[in-house]
């Protein structure tokens, strides 16, 4: 894919693990979810939503309405709901219900915010995810960011 300069890295990230794990015909559907997973945040704005409290299942939520207010958009706006959804919960197998792209987003989101947020070095960032991949992550996911990262190109 082309990226131009003004792309995040976190959607650079997210289409090439999308590449790698050969859903190629829907790196743009993970490219519009991953530049638009955090839009829930504006209603952080509001006064009253911080004093009552969130969660990320909230934000996403949020987000999800307001990308679904465009009909076109209605495909993103399932992902970007789904999001935040862990790849498996303890006791239980895999969540075949989440999509593959809704688990590229977030981990992702969790490699860019380590490295770009908290200053994590990439490796530091990806035993991060690596630790997550029990429950958090999906190990394949994980695994093919692992890949892109460490890949000398």
């Amino acid at each position: 894919p082309h990226f131009q300069a003004e792309d995040g890295i976190r959607d650079i990230h997210c289409s090439l693990v999308g590449s790698e794990m050969c859903i190629r015909d829907r790196v743009e559907d993970i490219r519009f979810a991953a530049m638009m997973h955090d839009i829930g945040r504006v209603t952080l704005n509001e006064p009253n939503v911080i004093k009552m409290g969130f969660t990320e299942e909230d934000i996403a939520r949020w987000g999800s309405e307001i990308i679904g207010e465009s009909p076109y958009l209605e495909r993103i706006a399932h992902l970007v709901s789904q999001q935040h959804h862990p790849y498996r919960r303890p006791g239980e197998h895999k969540d075949f219900d989440l999509p593959m792209e809704s688990k590229v987003i977030k981990a992702a989101s969790a490699y860019d915010h380590a490295t770009n947020e908290l200053g994590f070095s990439q490796l530091e960032a990806l035993e991060v995810l690596h630790r997550g991949a029990a429950y958090d992550y999906d190990p394949d996911v994980v695994e093919a960011l692992r890949e892109i990262v460490e890949s000398p190109n």
